[in-house]
């Protein structure tokens, strides 16, 4: 997948959206693999609109739930810490060596 691509794409079409969970971690440097872009849209129903249509040429699916908005890592670390599941237990360790060598 490229996200690059995609990430223009929704600055091109001025779609307002948070990336978040493993893409948001790789954009802030964690050395972590992840097949699909999260997003959470602005509940604005122009932005739906747009960004249903970006998504109706990708052939993409819209789930709820460059200059693009990203959670922060060390937020992310604690979203992750929260929800405790299986899957956000395995990637905590990288993302808390990415914070400790990003911060010094």
């Amino acid at each position: 997948m490229d996200y690059e691509a995609l990430l223009e794409s929704l600055c091109e079409r001025r779609i307002d959206a948070v990336v978040i969970d493993g893409v948001a971690a790789v954009l802030q440097g964690v050395p972590t693999t992840t097949f699909d872009l999260d997003l959470v849209p602005s509940r604005d129903e122009r932005n739906l609109s747009r960004l249903h249509g970006l998504l109706a040429e990708l052939e993409a699916v819209y789930r709820e739930g460059r200059a693009v908005r990203v959670l922060d890592l060390r937020e992310l670390v604690a979203v992750k810490q929260r929800l405790g599941r299986e899957k956000d237990r395995a990637v905590l360790p990288v993302y808390l060596h990415t914070l400790r060598e990003r911060d010094g």
